[in-house]
């Protein structure tokens, strides 16, 4: 069972993701549902997750640090960063974190981010 972390500053769109984790995948966790990137950091050395799912503009350190400091950590888990800005203002990706764009289509290219880590 794939163990997953959620990082977003706005608790509705966490509780969004998890429901959409839970509606199309069965055998998935949520370790972690946390609101800023010092506690994604945090909870991601805490739970190792194999996924961790990232805002990039949050309180703390911002989502791309939070990655590249969770995917030196533990390069086995998979970073996937969500965000709704405009893709010239998404800078400092680690190489191999995925950008999953906020808006139409966003459940669909999570999902296949998701999969393409399984």
């Amino acid at each position: 069972m794939p163990r997953v972390l959620l990082a977003d500053d706005d608790a509705a769109f966490r509780e969004q993701l998890a429901a959409i984790l839970e509606d199309n995948l069965t055998d998935v966790e949520v370790v972690a549902s946390v609101a800023d990137g010092h506690q994604a950091v945090a909870a991601a050395m805490s739970h190792a997750p194999a996924v961790a799912v990232i805002d990039y503009a949050m309180p703390g350190p911002s989502g791309g640090h939070a990655a590249a400091v969770i995917q030196q950590a533990l390069p086995k888990t998979t970073v996937i960063v969500v965000s709704g800005l405009p893709p010239e203002e998404v800078s400092e990706l680690p190489r191999d974190v995925r950008l999953v764009r906020k808006g139409a289509g966003f459940e669909q290219e999570l999902l296949a981010a998701l999969a393409a880590q399984r």
